[in-house]
């Protein structure tokens, strides 16, 4: 993740100010072939009007991993891993909901970070 709070991101922010640079958060997937392919038939309207929209990361692990990414703290696990990207795109196809559900949980035997998350956004 760029910052897990964001006390953190404003004092980066603060920092490159100061110094004269440009602070940016890299969201690759932006230009994943299959988002660019949506995003353009969605600018064409050759979807028409879009009335739901399901986007997801599937993998099955069932062994935890000696990985920060697995292990307890802040910025750990899925929703810090993922999410990020996949709200990312959501946001740059639709804008911004007008609220958002999100169900975390841990469900693998010995896991320490989230490592399921559901998140529904709601669009008027």
């Amino acid at each position: 993740p760029f910052t897990v709070t964001l006390s953190q991101a404003r004092e980066l922010e603060a920092l490159a100010k100061s110094l004269g640079r440009v602070l940016s958060v890299f969201h690759n997937r932006r230009w994943d072939s299959d988002f660019l392919t949506l995003k353009g038939l969605l600018a064409e309207g050759v979807l028409g009007e879009v009335a739901y929209f399901e986007s997801h990361f599937d993998r099955f692990r069932p062994q935890v991993r000696d990985r920060w990414r697995e292990q307890g703290g802040p910025g750990s696990g899925i929703w810090y891993d993922l999410a990020p990207h996949l709200l990312d795109q959501a946001i740059t196809l639709f804008g911004l909901p007008v609220s958002m559900t999100v169900d975390l949980a841990q469900l693998r035997p010995g896991e320490q970070s989230t490592d399921y998350f559901h998140a529904i956004l709601s669009y008027p």
